[in-house]
């Protein structure tokens, strides 16, 4: 007979390996709202890495404390935090750090490499690169701190990994969304120039044939479950949808972009509905070559 007192029990939330993770757009409402009350759960939740640490990379001078206190507010009142603790609060400020720069200017993504190798050796070789810069300016910037990115040496590791996040907006539709992060800058930033480098990118994406796609893709559809305490119908189950319809509500992919600075490096689109945030989520991940 099965244990069923041990089936009953919740599963071992995940363990994340040490890491750097780098924000760019730290002060950012995304930032305050969304991204530093998950890490200060996760933390408190034990799923972080003793050692796991935070830069935020900011372009108006200030000075740590200000910086700690900025995070501070966004996590107090966040939604997500239900019962904020000061004890839990004074263990997690430790791990912010920030650096001031430009995202347009070389030397800051310099600088972050100068930072990255002095801390490194007891935080570890892994690095995770959050752009969470305004929607407004994402699509010329987010190519800009890329490319900053692999002039200073931070695409590529010898030991461990190192991964960029592009928060949407990113693109007006998913085709759209996997162009500009693999631009290369452009000369300036007017139309034209950013239109020609888009074009640089569909003419190097690798075509895929029928085989290549099935085994290149994932493609599925959300089932009937709970959402927050309450019972949520599947897809098929929707007012208006068939009962037997074949329709993804969620998608994943791979695909190769031929270039000089990106051959080899695979790329990952994810999209779907009623996912793990409750909302339609679209997610573009890169993962740099090691």
């Amino acid at each position: 007979m099965p244990d069923i007192r041990k089936e009953n029990q919740p599963a071992a939330l995940p363990h994340g390996e040490p890491c750097v993770v780098v924000i760019f757009g730290a002060p950012g409402d995304l930032t305050k709202r969304k991204l530093m009350p998950a890490l200060f759960h996760l933390t408190c939740s034990g799923c972080l890495a003793d050692n796991f640490l935070v830069i935020g990379v900011v372009r108006k001078p200030m000075d740590v404390d200000t910086f700690r206190n900025m995070m501070r507010d966004g996590v107090e009142h966040s939604r997500e935090i239900r019962a904020f603790s000061e004890e839990e609060w004074l263990a997690f400020m430790p791990r912010l750090d920030y650096l001031v720069g430009g995202f347009d200017d070389p030397d800051t993504c310099r600088r972050l490499a100068g930072r990255l190798a002095r801390i490194e050796g007891p935080v570890g070789a892994n690095r995770l690169f959050y752009l969470a810069t305004s929607p407004s300016v994402a699509p010329v910037i987010a190519p800009v701190i890329v490319g900053g990115l692999a002039q200073a040496g931070l695409n590529r590791k010898e030991n461990g990994w190192s991964r960029i996040v592009v928060e949407k907006p990113f693109g007006s539709d998913l085709a759209s969304a996997r162009v500009p992060i693999a631009m290369e800058p452009p000369v300036a930033f007017d139309t034209d120039a950013v239109r020609d480098k888009k074009t640089e990118v569909w003419r190097s994406i690798r075509p895929r044939t029928p085989e290549q796609v099935a085994r290149h893709t994932v493609r599925a559809q959300y089932l009937s479950g709970t959402i927050d305490g309450a019972n949520v119908p599947g897809y098929r189950e929707e007012t208006g949808a068939s009962p037997v319809s074949h329709t993804e509500t969620y998608t994943a992919l791979e695909f190769a972009v031929d270039n000089g600075r990106w051959a080899g490096v695979p790329f990952y689109l994810r999209t779907g509905k009623r996912l793990a945030r409750h909302q339609r989520v679209s997610e573009l991940l890169q993962c740099l070559k090691g």
